[in-house]
């Protein structure tokens, strides 16, 4: 995955895991730009529906980046989760 903004931009590698018996997602960063990430998916079957619990929590290394990351992570989440949304009604 590459992420940053204009000439601000880094790759990283991740280990994902995934867990089948209790339907969750594990990931975790490798290598690249943060100091650490922690991501977890939890997907609970509910009345014919699905509920879908995400946590993350990261620290990119340049601490500029992590500044301008942080202020617009939330607006970049919701347009994740939209997407995801979208599709999943799509499906």
């Amino acid at each position: 995955l590459t992420i940053g903004k204009g000439p601000f931009t880094d790759t990283y590698k991740s280990d994902v895991k995934y867990n089948k018996a209790e339907d969750t997602i594990f990931v975790t960063n490798i290598d690249g730009p943060l100091n650490y990430l922690k991501n977890n998916w939890k997907f609970i079957e509910k009345d014919n529906l699905t509920e879908v619990h995400f946590y993350v929590d990261f620290e990119i290394k340049n601490k500029f980046l992590n500044i301008v990351m942080a202020s617009s992570f939330q607006y970049g989440l919701d347009k994740i989760a939209d997407a995801f949304q979208r599709r999943a009604e799509e499906l």
